[in-house]
């Protein structure tokens, strides 16, 4: 699966070819494309959240949160079978290494950072609380602190510590994580490979 931050990034990529025009539309579909890792904080099993066997065409004519939920269920689906694996891109930390997969989330947030300009938008996006979200059985408590820690992580390019805390289990894991993305941050390679998903996201995953 993939952190946020790549989330909103393919979100905003395809919002205007799959989703109504309007900033109500597009704040919608970025919550609902974010909403599915709330199961973080222990309020929600995942199953309820993450589907299986959907493409983009499966966006087209939702509800703009709807539509973001289930994008957020295509990406986590491509990025674990198929561009994970065919990619190799844990082949880039050592073979013992137990947080390749955590690494290679927090590399492509890191590179794909630069690929939104304008982070205020995307972070006023989560003042608001949907009813959508309530929906779902999970707390109006809970969904404000989803947000407000997903406002801290989007309020810059997570290269510190102290912005992926929230992600891991332990202080040693994420630790652990940003030494090794430190390793390769520098590696052409691997940029060119996270770089490519990005471009050709729509193709990878309609193949």
């Amino acid at each position: 699966m993939s952190a946020l931050i790549t989330h909103v990034v393919l979100a905003e990529k395809i919002f205007e070819k799959y989703c109504l025009n309007g900033d109500g539309d597009r704040r919608s579909f970025i919550l609902g494309t974010c909403f599915p890792d709330i199961r973080y904080l222990g309020v929600i099993d995942r199953t309820k959240t993450h589907f299986e066997g959907l493409g983009l065409d499966d966006l087209k004519g939702e509800e703009p949160f709807v539509a973001g939920l289930k994008l957020h269920s295509i990406v986590d689906n491509d990025m674990n079978r198929r561009f994970m694996k065919e990619s190799n891109l844990s082949s880039f930390f050592p073979a013992d290494f137990r947080h390749a997969h955590g690494a290679v989330k927090i590399f492509e947030d890191i590179v794909l950072y630069e690929k939104i300009k304008d982070w205020d938008r995307i972070i006023s996006y989560f003042d608001m609380v949907l009813d959508k979200e309530i929906w779902f059985g999970v707390s109006y408590e809970a969904v404000v602190k989803w947000h407000q820690r997903l406002q801290k992580y989007f309020s810059q390019k997570p290269d510190k510590i102290e912005f992926v805390l929230d992600i891991f289990d332990r202080e040693k894991d994420a630790i652990e994580v940003m030494e090794a993305v430190s390793a390769v941050e520098d590696n052409e390679g691997f940029r060119k490979i996270v770089e490519k998903y990005y471009y050709d996201f729509e193709t990878i995953i309609g193949e």
